[in-house]
Protein backbone atom coordinates (compact mmCIF):
# COMPACT_ATOMS: atom_id res chain seq x y z
CA UNK A 1 0.00 0.00 0.00
CA UNK A 2 1.06 3.34 -0.97
CA UNK A 3 1.49 6.48 1.72
CA UNK A 4 -1.32 8.71 0.88
CA UNK A 5 -0.84 11.03 3.66
CA UNK A 6 2.58 12.68 4.68
CA UNK A 7 3.10 14.42 8.04
CA UNK A 8 6.34 16.51 8.63
CA UNK A 9 7.61 17.99 11.59
CA UNK A 10 10.20 20.12 12.67
CA UNK A 11 11.33 22.44 14.97
CA UNK A 12 14.88 22.89 17.04
CA UNK A 13 15.72 20.23 19.16
CA UNK A 14 13.48 20.58 22.21
CA UNK A 15 10.54 21.94 20.66
CA UNK A 16 8.56 18.75 21.01
CA UNK A 17 8.57 17.28 17.72
CA UNK A 18 8.73 13.14 18.99
CA UNK A 19 6.36 13.76 21.83
CA UNK A 20 3.77 15.54 18.45
CA UNK A 21 4.67 12.53 16.44
CA UNK A 22 4.03 10.08 18.90
CA UNK A 23 0.33 11.37 19.85
CA UNK A 24 -0.11 11.94 16.38
CA UNK A 25 0.62 8.44 15.74
CA UNK A 26 -2.16 7.32 18.32
CA UNK A 27 -4.51 9.40 16.27
CA UNK A 28 -4.57 7.41 12.82
CA UNK A 29 -5.51 3.77 12.67
CA UNK A 30 -2.63 2.61 10.52
CA UNK A 31 0.18 5.35 10.45
CA UNK A 32 4.18 4.87 11.13
CA UNK A 33 6.23 7.46 12.93
CA UNK A 34 10.09 8.24 11.52
CA UNK A 35 12.89 9.78 13.30
CA UNK A 36 15.39 11.10 11.24
CA UNK A 37 17.60 10.75 14.29
CA UNK A 38 17.79 6.86 13.36
CA UNK A 39 19.31 7.22 10.28
CA UNK A 40 16.49 7.27 7.73
CA UNK A 41 17.82 8.38 3.84
CA UNK A 42 15.07 9.48 0.80
CA UNK A 43 16.18 5.76 -0.32
CA UNK A 44 14.96 4.45 2.99
CA UNK A 45 11.89 6.40 3.01
CA UNK A 46 10.10 4.68 0.02
CA UNK A 47 9.94 1.65 1.10
CA UNK A 48 7.87 2.59 3.61
CA UNK A 49 3.69 1.67 2.78
CA UNK A 50 1.45 3.07 5.90
CA UNK A 51 -0.83 4.91 4.57
CA UNK A 52 -0.26 7.68 7.06
CA UNK A 53 3.70 8.17 7.88
CA UNK A 54 4.98 10.84 9.95
CA UNK A 55 7.94 12.16 9.62
CA UNK A 56 9.93 13.98 12.52
CA UNK A 57 13.85 15.73 12.86
CA UNK A 58 15.51 18.70 11.41
CA UNK A 59 14.01 19.14 8.31
CA UNK A 60 15.23 22.46 6.73
CA UNK A 61 15.29 23.62 3.31
CA UNK A 62 15.73 20.98 0.42
CA UNK A 63 14.75 18.37 2.92
CA UNK A 64 10.98 18.83 2.68
CA UNK A 65 11.47 18.22 -1.15
CA UNK A 66 13.63 14.86 -0.48
CA UNK A 67 10.41 13.83 1.84
CA UNK A 68 7.47 14.45 -0.45
CA UNK A 69 9.61 12.93 -3.94
CA UNK A 70 10.13 9.80 -2.11
CA UNK A 71 6.26 9.49 -2.36
CA UNK A 72 4.67 10.02 -5.86
CA UNK A 73 1.20 8.51 -4.97
CA UNK A 74 0.30 11.05 -1.75
CA UNK A 75 -2.88 12.69 -1.69
CA UNK A 76 -2.12 14.96 1.38
CA UNK A 77 0.74 16.40 2.91
CA UNK A 78 0.94 18.50 6.03
CA UNK A 79 3.76 20.13 7.93
CA UNK A 80 4.08 21.17 11.07
CA UNK A 81 6.52 23.89 12.08
CA UNK A 82 7.51 24.47 15.57
CA UNK A 83 8.10 28.13 16.77
CA UNK A 84 12.02 28.92 17.00
CA UNK A 85 11.51 29.89 21.07
CA UNK A 86 14.64 29.50 21.87
CA UNK A 87 14.53 29.87 25.70
CA UNK A 88 11.87 27.10 25.61
CA UNK A 89 13.99 24.68 23.78
CA UNK A 90 17.14 25.33 26.10
CA UNK A 91 14.54 24.33 29.05
CA UNK A 92 13.15 21.44 27.55
CA UNK A 93 16.72 20.59 26.41
CA UNK A 94 17.76 21.01 29.97
CA UNK A 95 15.21 18.35 31.07
CA UNK A 96 15.81 15.44 28.46
CA UNK A 97 17.64 12.35 29.78
CA UNK A 98 20.35 12.78 27.41
CA UNK A 99 24.30 13.19 28.25
CA UNK A 100 24.42 15.30 25.62
CA UNK A 101 22.79 18.72 25.62
CA UNK A 102 22.05 20.42 22.15
CA UNK A 103 22.19 23.94 23.35
CA UNK A 104 24.82 24.77 20.50
CA UNK A 105 22.42 23.50 17.74
CA UNK A 106 18.82 25.25 19.53
CA UNK A 107 21.21 28.72 19.49
CA UNK A 108 22.45 28.74 16.12
CA UNK A 109 20.18 26.40 13.99
CA UNK A 110 18.30 28.09 11.24
CA UNK A 111 15.38 26.16 9.70
CA UNK A 112 14.02 27.00 6.45
CA UNK A 113 10.26 25.93 5.71
CA UNK A 114 8.96 26.17 1.29
CA UNK A 115 6.43 28.61 1.29
CA UNK A 116 2.66 27.11 0.26
CA UNK A 117 3.16 28.72 -3.07
CA UNK A 118 6.10 26.87 -3.69
CA UNK A 119 5.12 23.80 -3.00
CA UNK A 120 1.73 23.94 -5.30
CA UNK A 121 4.09 24.72 -7.60
CA UNK A 122 6.17 21.86 -7.46
CA UNK A 123 3.63 19.68 -6.81
CA UNK A 124 0.33 20.57 -8.53
CA UNK A 125 -3.05 18.97 -7.53
CA UNK A 126 -1.25 18.24 -3.66
CA UNK A 127 -3.60 19.33 -1.10
CA UNK A 128 -0.73 20.45 1.43
CA UNK A 129 -1.04 22.71 4.36
CA UNK A 130 1.71 24.23 7.17
CA UNK A 131 0.62 24.68 10.23
CA UNK A 132 3.00 26.84 13.01
CA UNK A 133 3.18 25.76 16.60
CA UNK A 134 4.27 26.89 19.89
CA UNK A 135 6.83 25.59 22.02
CA UNK A 136 5.71 24.37 25.63
CA UNK A 137 8.11 24.47 28.22
CA UNK A 138 8.51 21.23 29.56
CA UNK A 139 7.27 20.52 33.66
CA UNK A 140 10.26 19.83 35.26
CA UNK A 141 8.37 17.21 37.64
CA UNK A 142 6.76 15.54 35.30
CA UNK A 143 10.29 15.28 33.40
CA UNK A 144 11.83 13.90 36.58
CA UNK A 145 8.94 11.35 36.76
CA UNK A 146 9.26 9.85 33.23
CA UNK A 147 13.41 9.53 32.48
CA UNK A 148 14.25 9.00 36.56
CA UNK A 149 11.44 7.13 38.13
CA UNK A 150 10.31 5.54 34.87
CA UNK A 151 6.71 6.14 35.50
CA UNK A 152 4.74 5.61 32.46
CA UNK A 153 3.00 9.00 31.31
CA UNK A 154 -0.36 6.69 31.90
CA UNK A 155 0.39 6.67 35.81
CA UNK A 156 0.84 10.18 36.09
CA UNK A 157 -2.28 12.00 36.79
CA UNK A 158 -2.40 15.73 37.48
CA UNK A 159 -5.68 15.41 39.89
CA UNK A 160 -6.21 13.60 42.48
CA UNK A 161 -8.98 10.63 42.35
CA UNK A 162 -12.58 12.58 43.42
CA UNK A 163 -11.22 16.20 43.23
CA UNK A 164 -14.43 18.12 42.70
CA UNK A 165 -12.16 21.14 43.51
CA UNK A 166 -10.24 20.14 40.39
CA UNK A 167 -6.93 21.46 42.02
CA UNK A 168 -4.01 20.44 39.86
CA UNK A 169 -0.58 19.49 40.56
CA UNK A 170 1.10 16.07 39.43
CA UNK A 171 0.30 12.75 41.11
CA UNK A 172 1.10 8.94 41.11
CA UNK A 173 -1.74 6.46 42.16
CA UNK A 174 -1.36 3.39 43.97
CA UNK A 175 -4.08 0.57 43.26
CA UNK A 176 -6.70 0.93 44.64
CA UNK A 177 -9.65 -0.77 46.64
CA UNK A 178 -13.06 -1.08 47.23
CA UNK A 179 -15.38 0.49 50.34
CA UNK A 180 -18.40 -1.06 49.51
CA UNK A 181 -21.34 -0.09 48.13
CA UNK A 182 -24.75 -0.95 46.15
CA UNK A 183 -25.05 -1.65 42.61
CA UNK A 184 -29.00 -1.34 40.48
CA UNK A 185 -30.66 -3.16 38.04
CA UNK A 186 -32.75 -2.85 35.20
CA UNK A 187 -35.77 -4.74 36.28
CA UNK A 188 -37.12 -3.27 39.97
CA UNK A 189 -35.71 -1.03 42.53
CA UNK A 190 -33.93 -3.49 44.54
CA UNK A 191 -30.31 -2.58 44.95
CA UNK A 192 -27.73 -5.21 45.32
CA UNK A 193 -24.89 -4.76 47.81
CA UNK A 194 -21.12 -4.26 46.85
CA UNK A 195 -18.37 -5.96 49.20
CA UNK A 196 -15.61 -4.34 50.32
CA UNK A 197 -11.85 -5.05 49.75
CA UNK A 198 -9.38 -5.98 52.70
CA UNK A 199 -7.82 -2.40 52.94
CA UNK A 200 -4.22 -2.03 51.84
CA UNK A 201 -1.87 -1.08 54.57
CA UNK A 202 0.82 -0.16 52.46
CA UNK A 203 1.96 1.69 49.12
CA UNK A 204 3.58 -1.16 47.43
CA UNK A 205 4.44 1.20 44.10
CA UNK A 206 5.53 3.99 45.77
CA UNK A 207 8.12 1.75 47.64
CA UNK A 208 9.23 -0.02 44.67
CA UNK A 209 10.03 3.32 43.63
CA UNK A 210 11.81 4.42 46.49
CA UNK A 211 14.06 1.39 46.46
CA UNK A 212 15.09 2.80 42.66
CA UNK A 213 15.57 6.03 43.60
CA UNK A 214 16.51 6.27 46.90
CA UNK A 215 17.45 3.19 48.22
CA UNK A 216 19.56 4.52 51.29
CA UNK A 217 16.39 6.45 52.42
CA UNK A 218 16.58 5.91 56.47
CA UNK A 219 13.55 4.37 58.31
CA UNK A 220 13.21 7.89 59.85
CA UNK A 221 13.01 9.98 56.78
CA UNK A 222 10.55 7.32 55.11
CA UNK A 223 8.32 8.23 57.63
CA UNK A 224 8.42 11.78 57.33
CA UNK A 225 8.24 11.48 53.60
CA UNK A 226 4.94 9.40 53.70
CA UNK A 227 3.27 11.85 56.30
CA UNK A 228 4.54 14.90 53.77
CA UNK A 229 3.75 13.36 50.30
CA UNK A 230 1.13 10.38 50.59
CA UNK A 231 -2.62 10.69 51.50
CA UNK A 232 -5.30 8.43 51.25
CA UNK A 233 -7.76 9.50 49.14
CA UNK A 234 -11.51 8.01 49.18
CA UNK A 235 -14.05 8.70 46.17
CA UNK A 236 -16.86 6.92 44.81
CA UNK A 237 -18.73 6.27 41.17
CA UNK A 238 -22.14 5.77 40.23
CA UNK A 239 -23.75 3.73 38.00
CA UNK A 240 -26.65 3.95 35.88
CA UNK A 241 -29.30 2.02 37.70
CA UNK A 242 -28.43 4.56 41.08
CA UNK A 243 -25.67 2.23 42.63
CA UNK A 244 -22.60 4.04 44.30
CA UNK A 245 -19.48 2.27 45.31
CA UNK A 246 -16.67 4.11 47.40
CA UNK A 247 -13.08 3.18 47.00
CA UNK A 248 -9.61 3.87 48.30
CA UNK A 249 -6.19 4.54 47.16
CA UNK A 250 -2.86 6.54 48.00
CA UNK A 251 -1.64 9.31 46.16
CA UNK A 252 1.63 10.83 46.09
CA UNK A 253 2.52 14.22 45.39
CA UNK A 254 5.27 13.91 43.34
CA UNK A 255 6.26 17.60 43.23
CA UNK A 256 6.58 17.12 47.31
CA UNK A 257 8.02 14.40 46.77
CA UNK A 258 11.06 15.64 44.62
CA UNK A 259 11.00 18.50 47.02
CA UNK A 260 11.89 16.17 50.13
CA UNK A 261 14.44 14.19 48.35
CA UNK A 262 16.00 16.96 47.29
CA UNK A 263 16.36 18.91 50.54
CA UNK A 264 17.21 16.10 52.33
CA UNK A 265 19.93 14.92 49.74
CA UNK A 266 18.51 11.58 47.96
CA UNK A 267 18.68 13.14 44.97
CA UNK A 268 20.30 15.82 43.05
Amino acid sequence: MAVRNLILITGLPGSGKTTLAEELNQQYRRSCVIHLDDGHTPETLKEESSPTLIIEGLLSGSAFYKALDAFPKLYQAQIIRFADNIEACLHNDRLRARPLKASASIRNMKITVPTIEELEARYPGLDVSIELREVTMGNEIQNWALNTLGLSKYCIHEEKPGDWRKSTGIYFYGDSWSLGGTYGNCWNDTMGSVDADPPKTSFDELDLLLEQVAPQLSLFHYKALYRTCVETVTYGESDYYGGYVSYARFVCDLTSLHKFLTEYGYIN
